[in-house]
């Protein structure tokens, strides 16, 4: 059950992948479909820098004479992502996302990224608070 003490903790998705800046576009394209994944966060020496999302491939991949093979994540790249502490509340979070048309939260503890909360992260809480009133529903 859903309260305003739930955190990000208990919706994000754990041990997320990641990848690094100099890897091509390919190479992320890669990680996506064969992890199902749309969010990956990018890391630069061990550093988070970034997030590349499915959205930013199709970006830059419909600009004229772009190689996917050469582009690199860095220039694909969200730069400043929204980064949270895994204890920060749920609601404050989705609230943020909301606020800002962000379809991703980088969960970190310290330096190291511990999770990734997303869109579908967030309509899993509201399918769980909205659990309740489902079971008493009519079917359709």
């Amino acid at each position: 059950m859903l309260s305003a003490q739930t955190t990000i903790s208990a919706y994000m998705s754990e041990s997320p992948h990641s990848i690094g800046t100099e890897q091509p576009l390919t190479v992320a394209h890669e990680m996506m479909r064969l992890y199902g994944i749309r969010h990956l966060p990018v890391l630069h020496g061990g550093r988070l820098v970034g997030v590349l999302t499915e959205r930013d491939l199709a970006l830059v991949e419909t600009l004229p004479g772009v190689d996917k093979r050469r582009v690199t994540v860095d220039d694909a790249m969200t730069p400043d992502p929204y980064v949270v502490a895994p204890d920060v509340p749920l609601g404050v979070v989705i609230a943020t996302m909301r606020d800002r048309k962000l379809g991703s939260a980088i969960v970190a503890q310290g330096a190291r990224v511990v999770g990734v909360f997303t869109t579908v992260d967030a309509l899993a809480a509201l399918a769980d608070a909205l659990a309740p009133a489902r079971e008493g529903a009519p079917a359709a």
